[in-house]
């Protein structure tokens, strides 16, 4: 870089350096990143080629611009290597096995049979407690019984579907 060159990238550097450290900082909310990007514009901008460049201040600030797009999308990968066991667990695809898709359709399957035995008013008491998650005041208004029988149905039903499962479910 001759002398000329020299003087024009030190008024460069006076004059835009905070505007691009801004813009940059807009950008990337973080001071130590915005100044350093700052410093690397202008390193590129000081060993550029170009024997000519039609706006200094213009090829400044597309460079910020491109700078911060690239830490931004190196920012957004990640490693393997970096990745701790329970980031892992985050990434890891929580959809059942076929194995375990079918266990657990056999075992709604069981559920669904044990509760079918129930007398209905049982029944449907367990089913608006329990799967409804209805509060015990609210299944005697609709059932018209009070809070003690919604409890005891409950309680039937409860002891109904722990024996059988304790029974292996059938």
């Amino acid at each position: 870089m001759d002398i000329d060159r020299n003087s024009l990238f030190t008024v460069l550097f006076s004059h835009h350096a905070g505007a691009v450290r801004r813009y940059l900082f807009k950008i990337i909310p973080k001071l130590d990143v915005a100044e350093e990007l700052t410093q690397e514009a202008f390193a590129r901008l000081q060993s550029s080629t170009r024997s000519h460049l039609e706006s200094p201040r213009g090829f400044l600030f597309r460079t910020a611009h491109n700078l911060a797009l690239d830490h931004l999308r190196r920012a957004r990968c990640v490693p393997i290597d970096q990745i701790d066991d329970r980031a892992a667990e985050l990434l890891a695809d929580e959809t059942p096995s076929p194995e375990e898709q079918v266990a657990a359709r056999e075992e709604l399957a069981i559920m669904r049979a044990i509760i079918m035995e129930l007398p209905p008013k049982c029944r449907q008491v367990f089913l608006l407690v329990r799967i409804e998650g209805l509060s015990h005041r609210d299944v005697g208004s609709e059932m018209g019984m009070s809070q003690t029988m919604v409890r005891k149905y409950l309680s039937r039903a409860v002891d109904h579907i722990h024996a059988r499962l304790g029974a292996g479910g059938r």
